[in-house]
């Protein structure tokens, strides 16, 4: 058994399908156009407290997991 890979064509579709996904064109994926109205609305919005509070105690357990994947 080798560490590379035995299949060429497997490799270069792999890449390929990289290539895409990176440069977006991905089947189904819709960036769409963006609307400056629409952003500047975005900009304006802003979570309710408790969303807000949920964020921040879902932040505060992430950063005090421990456990499997976890370097101590």
């Amino acid at each position: 058994m080798t560490d590379s890979p035995q299949d060429g064509k497997a490799v270069d579709e792999a890449a390929a399908a990289d290539h895409d996904a990176v440069a977006g064109d991905v089947a189904g994926r819709d960036g769409g156009p963006q609307d400056r109205d629409d952003m500047r609305a975005a900009d304006d919005l802003s979570p309710s407290p408790e969303v807000s509070e949920e964020y921040s105690d879902m932040l505060d357990r992430g950063a005090k997991q421990r456990g499997e994947g976890r370097v101590p």
